[in-house]
């Protein structure tokens, strides 16, 4: 079974680029631009791992939604996947 993954951003191209970076590895990912919408689609999709921009204004009501009963990665802009 593939991997399911959240990814949050606030930066359309930034979740763009990477949802299809992990498609191609064969990764079932769900997108979301705030942490409201987050926290529902994190609800309806039970993901294996979340993906969240520090940059994120409401990260913290991500934050301790998810860490209940996820893993989480929190990426910062100075990162880089290259």
């Amino acid at each position: 079974m593939n991997p399911a993954i959240m990814l949050v951003d606030v930066v359309s191209a930034n979740r763009e680029g990477l949802k299809s970076f992990l498609q191609s590895h064969k990764c079932n990912v769900d997108t979301a631009a705030d942490g409201e919408s987050a926290v529902r689609c994190c609800s309806e999709m039970q993901p294996d791992l979340v993906l969240l921009y520090d940059s994120l204004p409401d990260i913290g009501k991500v934050s301790n939604f998810v860490a209940r009963s996820r893993k989480i990665l929190s990426i910062n802009s100075r990162q880089s996947f290259c």
